[in-house]
């Protein structure tokens, strides 16, 4: 009956009952005999063909493509391979029924579709559908290049890898149709969405440049006036980063005696050509080597902060453990980045806060929270931390020790025991390291509640002190009573974090503190 409801259904003006139906449709085939399936098997295909060439919109080619893969996938795969050689002979014959452009984007969005699902059942017709789709890419009309890049981001999942002469080509279309002018916003996208799948596909994937010259022209694309764009490329670096770390890696050294400067993956390291050793190394440099850059826009560098968490995100929990260590330290020096469009420097510390929070911090276990605080701690403490990399290490200490309480004790030790405690860092020259100190004293109390007393004491002793200069310097000049209020102002925001902890703490703070802090302010 859902047959012969769909006979009449053909029409542009019936769109809409059409969806129903094939939703329909799709549904029994799911549920349905496999027996009953394989005996209106010919019947469906007709119409569904038939359907393919009325000019479907968006969604109903979708059902349809959806249809063939289930008609195949439950009933006879026998017309499976006639049907694929007759759709492409429908996209390169002029003579073909499929006259419309919407027509032409159905069966290569078909073509994809079934390569996807069943390729593995036909390599040689996928391969010579590929093949077309990268013709496709080419073609002069852009809704049939939009709807060749989906269908290859599709089918070369299960393509079982592309000869090295499809791969040229691939490589030599997304670079046209990403440097051309004025292309339109879905076509660099859809061409976007393709790499990561010729990532997967490419055999010896560390041995040539390949991924260099992808990654470079993805980063090309950070910069671009359109949002879409942006976005669609940052997603697109960090799963090109995903997928090259899955790849096998041949680094410095391996292989054949006296090949070693063949092998291994060159990256720009600002300007200079290091080798990496291993696939985290060229990963983690393709995504600082462009964001370090002089004169780089913010846009650019937002963007790579988004490949990093979509990097980060997607890896494994056990290699984000063994990686966060070397991540870590490469984060760090990008705060210093120089240029970047703003003029107080902030933005790069925004971005590589929002990997720290989003990336990197999220995904590791309490051990690998624990040796992250650590090491911020250490790098915190040290005299030759830079003070904007200072205010971010700061910060992201406060949310860690709120997070691992007291298992954070090599933390709490490097913060009370560094070159530069963090009682020293209260008095910073920087306002904004200063707020960072309380922010991370006010969280150090609150993960370890007995130094609040000790703390707390030294904090109003300083204070006392810093009090009583102010008041007897009577006959400094104005630039030196303004030294001695700003180291004032110090001790008493330290002293106001100490006193806004004790009702969070469990047991409070002495009585006698709490006085001696009232009648200090």
């Amino acid at each position: 009956k859902l047959l012969e409801a769909a006979s009449g259904s053909g029409s542009s003006e019936a769109q809409p009952a059409l969806l129903e139906l094939l939703h329909q449709i799709q549904h029994e085939l799911q549920v349905g005999d496999s027996d009953e399936v394989k005996q209106v098997q010919k019947k469906l295909e007709e119409l569904l063909t038939a359907a393919l060439l009325a000019e479907p919109a968006p969604p109903t080619s979708k059902f349809i493509c959806s249809a063939f893969c289930t008609v195949y996938a439950r009933g006879s795969r026998t017309t499976m391979y006639t049907m694929m050689e007759l759709l492409s002979s429908w996209i390169s014959n002029k003579a073909s029924p499929a006259t419309s452009n919407a027509s032409r984007v159905a069966i290569l969005q078909l073509l994809g579709e079934l390569c996807a699902v069943h390729g593995t059942s036909m390599i040689n017709l996928a391969l010579d559908a590929i093949a077309l789709l990268i013709k496709q890419t080419r073609a002069a009309e852009p809704p049939l290049r939009v709807a060749a890049w989906s269908a290859l981001a599709a089918s070369l999942t299960s393509a079982g890898g592309l000869p090295v002469a499809s791969q040229q080509e691939m490589l030599k279309s997304i670079k046209q149709t990403l440097t051309e002018r004025n292309a339109p916003l879905e076509l660099r996208v859809s061409c976007l969405s393709s790499i990561t799948p010729l990532a997967k596909d490419t055999e010896g994937f560390w041995q040539g440049d390949m991924f260099e010259t992808l990654s470079g022209l993805i980063v090309k694309c950070l910069d671009d006036p359109l949002v879409g764009v942006r976005t669609a490329g940052a997603c697109a670096l960090g799963k090109l980063c995903l997928a090259a770390l899955a790849k096998p890696f041949r680094g410095r050294g391996s292989g054949a005696k006296g090949s070693a400067n063949k092998l291994g993956a060159k990256i720009n390291f600002l300007g200079k050509k290091n080798e990496a050793n291993s696939q985290i190394e060229a990963v983690v440099g393709a995504l600082t080597a462009p964001f370090l850059r002089s004169g780089v826009s913010k846009e650019l560098r937002t963007a790579i902060a988004r490949a990093f968490v979509v990097l980060l995100t997607g890896m494994k929990q056990s290699d984000a453990e063994r990686h966060s260590e070397y991540v870590l330290s490469q984060l760090l020096p990008m705060i210093s980045a120089p240029g970047g469009g703003s003029s107080s420097g902030k933005h790069p510390a925004d971005c590589v806060t929002h990997i720290l929070r989003c990336g990197l911090g999220e995904r590791l276990s309490e051990r690998g929270q624990q040796a992250m605080a650590t090491a911020l701690a250490n790098h915190g403490t040290a005299r030759s931390c830079p003070e904007a990399t200072l205010t971010v290490v700061l910060k992201e200490l406060a949310l860690l020790l709120l997070q691992l309480q007291e298992v954070a004790a090599d933390a709490r030790d490097s913060l009370l025991q560094g070159d530069r405690p963090l009682l020293t860092l209260i008095t910073h020259p920087a306002r904004t390291v200063r707020l960072a100190a309380c922010q991370c004293l006010w969280a150090l109390v609150l993960a370890f509640p007995a130094h609040l007393a000790p703390l707390l004491n030294v904090s109003l002793n300083r204070l006392r002190a810093e009090h009583a200069k102010v008041a007897q310097s009577g006959t400094a000049t104005a630039k030196e009573t303004d030294v001695a209020l700003e180291a004032l102002n110090a001790q008493a925001l330290a002293v106001g974090a100490l006193v806004a902890a004790v009702p969070r703490t469990p047991f409070g703070g002495p009585a006698t503190l709490i006085n001696a802090a009232l009648n200090a302010s």
